[in-house]
């Protein structure tokens, strides 16, 4: 993501040689969704998008975020993620900057995950509007080898898959029940708002 977006100078690992229109048009995607009440799930670059469109800066290299890692929910019960999976799973990450947990200046959203200092995972602050599931881990991921080079490494990500196959199917049916529940919901507001012939 181009540093310039959250107002920092590029360092010699992230110069930025991208078209920054696609950025653009991602970040008026979001913006739009927000205030049109459109559910929203962010994974990776699109997690760190909608971050900096609310205030947050980013680390510019991290490295060493590759592979598999295992996540726990800092506040579980008040979020719909945290509501729905394990308290702790695993899952695979792949990025090269991160959302620092401090400065996490947003009105608007809040952190549900924290890993060593980043920002994992976030959600609106409150749930009553449209959903909006945020992940710096990628929960479509169904199988860790591609990130594995060692033999060791193989056989414990084959071992893993099991695990995160079914932390994917939750998380993507419990995001399918939500903005359904919501498209729902906003369906009967609208019929009960149109005057009767």
């Amino acid at each position: 993501m181009p540093p310039r977006l959250y107002g920092a100078e590029a360092t010699e690992a992230t110069q930025w040689s991208g078209d920054y229109r696609r950025s653009i048009l991602e970040i008026a995607l979001i913006d739009a969704a927000f205030n049109k009440g459109i559910p929203l799930m962010a994974v990776c670059r699109g997690f760190q998008m909608v971050n900096v469109l609310f205030g947050a800066q980013l680390n510019q290299h991290v490295p060493w975020q590759l592979g598999a890692q295992r996540f726990q929910f800092n506040t579980p019960a008040k979020h719909l993620l945290g509501s729905k999976l394990p308290n702790s799973f695993r899952s695979a990450v792949s990025h090269h900057q991160a959302v620092k947990q401090e400065p996490f200046a947003t009105d608007h959203i809040e952190p549900t995950i924290i890993y060593n200092g980043m920002v994992k995972g976030a959600e609106l602050k409150y749930p009553v509007a449209a959903p909006m599931v945020l992940t710096q881990f990628h929960p479509e991921y169904l199988n860790t080898q591609s990130t594995e080079k060692t033999y060791a490494g193989k056989l414990k990500a084959n071992a893993l898959n099991l695990v995160i196959s079914t932390s994917n199917d939750e998380f993507f049916k419990l995001f399918g029940t939500a903005s359904l529940t919501h498209f729902r919901r906003n369906k009967v507001n609208i019929e009960l708002l149109t005057p009767l012939r």
